[in-house]
């Protein structure tokens, strides 16, 4: 499972409308309307809101887990959760030292020039000092040269993706009672709209 849209299939009265500029997500069967701004879904990354939909159709990499929490949940959550929440939880770096690296390519054969489809998740993390700091990276790139052309122009680009995500996590346990996490994230989606 590599972003929402591919999470929502494996949940139960959990859908989600991807066009261009929407991912509408629908919990038990309680939607948006086209055009509208805010989703009755409210969706966390980090305990942080992430409200517009265009926004929900994150890529996954390096997560702890993600909770689907269905019906009403304005008591935890307040406004903009009347169907449901999307928790999305990232790992937090520890004392031990892990990486990871994964890879996936494809190709798409009996078409021309065979255009290739790659995708890379790369993540580190760590003791910065013996048992108070901690760091944590992790990195995402998909390129997919894509298998459409356009037959007005004649370009072969149309459904083309260059995608990169990244993240940098701090945490910081200055008492047993207390911890500080700095967690910053970056992302640059560069993708033809191959339908249009």
């Amino acid at each position: 499972i590599t972003n929402t849209l591919e999470m929502t299939r494996f949940a139960p009265n959990v859908y989600m409308k991807k066009s261009t500029s929407e991912n509408m997500i629908s919990i038990r069967g309680i939607t948006p309307f086209d055009s509208s701004i805010y989703s009755p879904t409210a969706f966390y990354v980090d305990d942080v809101q992430l409200p517009l939909h265009y926004m929900h159709n994150i890529d996954f990499f390096d997560l702890e887990r993600i909770e689907i929490l269905k019906g009403p949940q304005g008591t935890l959550y307040g406004g903009n959760s009347e169907s449901g929440v999307i928790n999305v939880i990232t790992k937090q770096p520890s004392a031990t030292f892990s990486g990871r690296v994964s890879g996936d390519i494809g190709v798409y054969p009996n078409i021309e020039d065979d255009p290739m489809f790659t995708r890379t998740r790369i993540s580190l993390s760590g003791p910065l000092s013996s048992d108070k700091l901690f760091f944590g990276v992790a990195g995402m790139w998909e390129k997919d040269e894509g298998f459409m052309t356009n037959t007005n122009t004649g370009e072969d680009d149309a459904g083309k993706m260059d995608r990169f995500n990244a993240r940098l996590t701090l945490r910081y346990l200055p008492s047993d009672n207390l911890e500080i996490s700095f967690i910053t994230d970056a992302m640059k989606n560069e993708d033809k709209i191959g339908v249009y």
